[in-house]
């Protein structure tokens, strides 16, 4: 199977960081993950440079999805950030500064598009 990238996927829910494993796996990606936005930041520290994508849930422990994009973009300034979270696009993007995530993963996923989406995330 063909390697589309990698993701790094962090989110505090043990069967959702699976499932996304899973489907992204399928679609040929590999997949580094993270059950919080400290060990996100880690992980992106360690492994930055094989990183295409970060996916960051909005609530976590330990630190945020805003906290853990600043502390990623602070290693990558263009490193393709993407939140999930199931608070609205305006609500979501209201809790950042100017610096803003490349886009919005909308909870629940609809696991079908989720695909299509990360591959428009990747392209843009």
């Amino acid at each position: 199977m063909s390697n589309n990238g990698t993701i790094l996927v962090a989110d505090d829910e043990q069967m959702l960081r699976r499932a996304l494993s899973r489907v992204l796996a399928r679609a040929g990606f590999s997949t580094i993950l993270a059950e919080d936005g400290q060990q996100a930041i880690d992980l992106f520290a360690q492994e930055g440079s094989a990183i295409d994508l970060v996916v960051l849930d909005m609530n976590m422990p330990i630190k945020n999805g805003v906290q853990a994009f600043y502390g990623i973009r602070e290693l990558d300034p263009t490193m393709k950030v993407v939140i999930a979270s199931g608070e609205s696009r305006n609500e979501v993007l209201s809790q950042f500064g100017a610096t803003k995530p490349n886009g919005i993963l909308q909870k629940p996923f609809v696991l079908g598009k989720l695909v299509a989406e990360i591959n428009l995330f990747l392209d843009s």
